[in-house]
């Protein structure tokens, strides 16, 4: 059985994965909820839990495949903060400006992710 090391883990591993586990259940709630045509951003979402566990095991196929999701995240992300901001604007009501605020800081906190986990790769099996 193949224990985790917990000495090995840091803030650069943890928090990726925290933030890639997260990513995958807000992502894959709209088109659960509301539009179940949305298959991409469901296969989106399953990838992004299964990579936070991944990185969690601190297993080599965690981070590659956090590497290879992380730009259709952010690019899934910005469409979908272009779209709304073109039928709604950025800050009609409250509600609507920390959706899309959830958006931008999604779409950092992803970038920052990923450069800590390309920082931290030496540590995975």
């Amino acid at each position: 059985m193949n224990r985790i090391k917990l000495s090995s883990l840091d803030y650069r591993i943890i928090l990726p994965s925290t933030l890639y586990f997260l990513m995958g259940i807000y992502m894959s709630i709209y088109p659960i909820l509301y539009d179940k045509s949305l298959y991409w951003i469901i296969l989106l979402s399953i990838f992004c839990i299964v990579s936070s566990i991944g990185l969690f095991l601190l297993k080599r196929w965690g981070l590659w495949l956090a590497i290879i999701i992380s730009p259709f995240i952010i690019v899934t992300l910005l469409a979908a903060l272009g779209l709304s901001t073109n039928l709604v604007g950025f800050a009609p009501n409250i509600q609507t400006e920390i959706f899309h605020l959830s958006f931008i800081l999604l779409v950092i906190f992803s970038l920052f992710s990923i450069l800590s986990l390309i920082d931290s790769r030496k540590k995975f099996e």
